[in-house]
């Protein structure tokens, strides 16, 4: 079967079909030192390393990665132990204490937050007095 994608340009037939450069399915290529080539095998080529391409995106963004800026990671032991108490913050990716594991998302960062917003409520009343 005919695939666009078989078409590439190069400067000759083997520089095309080794190095599968460009598609050129309109029979033009960007270079004028280039022609374009049919039947180079590009398009079985170029769909595995999109297929590659995909596979190891959809891996990167399932995989857990540590992510320090996001504030949820916080120790203990169990994930529901540290989403219950946010005990220590695990910025770098460990806890100070041997027993305790860092967990993310333990929405811990909007506990944490909101936490400290009655403090200087209380300071601001000390210093009325």
């Amino acid at each position: 079967s005919f695939h666009t994608l078989d078409w590439n340009c190069g400067s000759s037939w083997m520089d095309a079909s080794e190095n599968c450069r460009e598609p050129c399915p309109n029979g033009e290529c960007s270079q004028a030192s280039w022609s374009c080539f049919g039947y180079t095998g590009c398009a079985s080529e170029l769909s595995a390393i999109e297929t590659a391409k995909i596979s190891i995106a959809k891996d990167i963004e399932s995989a857990a990665v540590y992510k320090p800026t996001e504030g949820d990671w916080y120790c203990g032991e169990s994930w529901s132990d540290a989403t219950e108490n946010c005990r220590e913050p695990c910025a770098n990716g460990t806890c100070s204490q041997a027993d305790l594991i860092c967990f993310e998302k333990t929405g811990c960062s909007s506990k944490v937050q909101s936490e400290p917003a009655s403090v200087p409520a209380e300071s601001a009343e000390d210093s009325s007095f």
